[in-house]
């Protein structure tokens, strides 16, 4: 067997295109073509570089789906990528071997509004568990990538974002705690920028120049690919969509601004005013919604107040979508998180492109709004391609 830790060590040049040819097709098999896209090597060299690593066996080359040499990791190379996705009320952790796509998921109800040790005890379990599941150990873990709601500092990967609550704990960021409770190195970045990372390599967006990823949940945020790459902006707050103002005398957002999008269509936000509405009106139900999946079940159900609420999320989603759509042009937009649990069109994508058509310009209002095809999944699976593509593995 070959140690996929053991190929991915460089200590010239050489093994360090060797070892970027090798992530990018950890992440994915492909198309030579599109290995040196997404590592930015010529053709020349990942050609070289992949002959001779099939020369030694790392490597192997395949018909691919649209007939091509598609290259593969060889069937002897032994190792297994993490990804954890922690958002505040529930951790997802994915694990897979790296020379296969299919992932092993779990998800638990605990994150950071639950605070250490839970949110980390249940995410060291979880890796236990799924490492094992695929037949591997610890040791065979080649790398490991996080999602997280806050800011990451591009420069140091620092959480840099001090939310409510605090992302940050005395115990130090979470990226720190994991690192620190598993003695391997874990890479983070937020998880709107890892659910477009995931959209770019494995969904329906493989060939946008321009994506524009929105994460609607307990927290809005939007993940932006340009050309193949992440846009972090200068301190990694590049995105923050949730915090753009769509009403300067709306109500007080939790950064401590006004009439931000958070502050309209948030996971909390909606349940509260659909819990309002019923808790001072002469209708009353015999059970609250208390979560985001609540709501939409009771719309689609035909509830009348909760589909006006999903279809005001959509028309103020649509708003702020075409403020920054009138500024970067992009040619997809990718709805993911909670919010895209509502399919049916008349709940959310209907007010979301009328309200998308009527402020964007002309040009630009042309571009598809989709749901993501990913679900859930979107940001662990970006975390696992995040922590293979670093430049230094676990």
């Amino acid at each position: 067997m070959i140690n996929a830790r053991e190929l991915l060590r460089a200590t010239s040049v050489k093994d360090l295109n060797r070892a970027r040819v090798i992530r990018a097709v950890m992440v994915q098999p492909a198309p030579q073509n599109r290995i040196a896209q997404l590592t930015m090597l010529s053709e020349a060299t990942v050609s070289t570089t992949v002959r001779s690593l099939v020369t030694e066996g790392a490597l192997a080359t395949e018909p691919g789906p649209d007939r091509s040499k598609w290259v593969r990791l060889g069937d002897d190379v032994r190792g297994v990528a993490v990804g954890v996705d922690l958002g505040y009320t529930r951790v997802t952790v994915a694990v897979r071997n790296v020379g296969e796509t299919r992932i092993h998921v779990a998800t638990e109800a605990a994150g950071l509004d639950v605070g250490q040790p839970d949110w980390l005890d249940v995410t060291v379990d979880l890796i236990g568990t799924l490492v094992a599941e695929v037949d591997a150990t610890p040791a065979d873990v080649v790398s490991i990538g996080m999602a997280e709601p806050g800011g990451v500092d591009p420069r140091d990967g620092v959480v840099t974002m001090q939310s409510m609550p605090p992302l940050v704990p005395a115990e130090g960021d979470p990226v720190t705690v994991l690192s620190r409770r598993l003695g391997l190195r874990v890479v983070a970045d937020n998880n709107a920028n890892l659910g477009a990372y995931a959209e770019f390599l494995y969904g329906s967006s493989r060939d946008a120049s321009i994506l524009v990823y929105v994460w609607a949940d307990s927290n809005i945020n939007a993940g932006i690919i340009i050309d193949g790459a992440i846009m972090r902006g200068a301190n990694g707050f590049a995105g923050e969509l949730g915090h753009l103002t769509v009403d300067r005398n709306g109500p007080v957002c939790r950064c401590g601004s006004r009439g931000c999008l958070e502050a309209y269509i948030a996971e909390r936000r909606l349940v509260d005013e659909v819990r309002a509405v019923y808790s001072t009106g002469t209708r009353s139900m015999p059970t609250m919604p208390t979560t985001l999946d609540g709501v939409i079940e009771r719309a689609v159900m035909g509830e009348p107040v909760d589909c006006m609420v999903l279809r005001d999320a959509g028309s103020h989603l649509g708003f702020a979508l075409a403020q920054l759509s009138n500024i970067l042009n992009p040619d997809k937009i990718v709805i993911g998180g909670g919010l895209s649990e509502a399919r049916d069109p008349r709940l959310l994508l209907d007010p979301l492109s009328d309200a998308f058509k009527q402020y964007a310009l002309r040009p630009v209002s042309q571009v598809p709004v989709m749901f993501t095809e990913l679900g859930h999944e979107g940001p662990v699976r970006g975390a696992i391609a995040l922590g293979l593509n670093s430049h230094q593995t676990a």
